[in-house]
């Protein structure tokens, strides 16, 4: 079946064209033509509505998911891992550490509307990776996935004011947060990583600093299905994960939030 794909920003001039065409077409017919060529030309009114049919206009939707608020990305204070079990890592998990309950309560409210107000993920809503860089160096990132469900909706939303003569292009901004963490000196914590292979789920909170000690910020955390533990070398690494390298986390806090960190180690393991 013929049809013309076209930018929809080109919509109201292709209509206006046609119809134009379509009436100076008429009016010749009607008022200045010989019987022989108004009958041809008064035709081409009665095909415009065919052609305009065969049009498919197409629309591009940016879907933008929520991201870090700037008190987040200013009080980021790293990574903390955490388990009910510390033997068998049962119930092993990691969690964002701010320096204030506000960014860690904004963080929770993010990774919350990541995964539709809902606490277990099976589908991936919520994205973790975890590049293994060698001598107990990692990459963790986390972002939001493809939310399926978003995206048929932003469609359906668009079709229903583009109507059926459209094609929707549904593109889709993902934010991401970094970590680059170094177990080179921390046997337990690479033990941790190396047993997220084995695990069904991967935990997640968020925490907060108050009196050098770590406290969460909600006591249920999320549980997620979808989450990779790769080498650094995996050729199915994504695009994402391909481009963000190993840093050393020491050179991307200030000086202020170094010390922080400094003496909550000093009474409590923050990676």
């Amino acid at each position: 079946m013929l049809r013309i794909k076209i930018d929809a920003r080109y919509r109201i001039w292709v209509k206006v064209a046609l119809f134009t065409i379509s009436a100076v077409s008429i009016m010749a017919a009607v008022f200045t033509l010989p019987l022989a060529y108004s009958a041809p030309l008064a035709a081409i009114f009665l095909i415009v509505p065919w052609v305009l049919s065969k049009f498919v206009f197409k629309y591009g939707v940016l879907l933008i998911m929520p991201g870090p608020t700037p008190e987040m990305e200013q009080f980021w204070m790293g990574t903390c891992w955490f388990a009910d079990d510390l033997d068998t890592f049962e119930g092993l998990g990691i969690g964002f550490v701010y320096k204030y309950k506000s960014g860690a309560k904004h963080a929770y409210q993010m990774l919350r509307a990541w995964n539709y107000g809902k606490y277990v993920d099976d589908e991936g809503n919520i994205r973790v990776s975890i590049i293994r860089e060698g001598q107990g160096r990692y990459v963790a990132i986390f972002y939001p996935g493809d939310r399926v469900q978003s995206q048929v909706e932003a469609e359906m939303k668009v079709r229903q004011k583009t109507g059926p003569h459209s094609e929707i292009n549904v593109r889709t901004m993902r934010p991401f947060i970094w970590a680059c963490l170094d177990y080179s000196k921390d046997v337990p914590k690479q033990e941790m990583v190396d047993t997220l292979i084995r695990m069904e789920y991967l935990l997640l909170k968020t925490f907060y600093i108050e009196d050098d000690k770590i406290k969460e910020y909600a006591k249920r955390p999320f549980r997620l299905k979808c989450f990779l533990i790769a080498d650094r070398t995996d050729q199915q690494l994504g695009e994402l994960e391909s481009q963000l390298a190993w840093e050393d986390p020491l050179e991307q806090y200030p000086k202020d939030l170094l010390r922080i960190i400094k003496r909550v180690r000093s009474k409590q393991v923050i990676p």
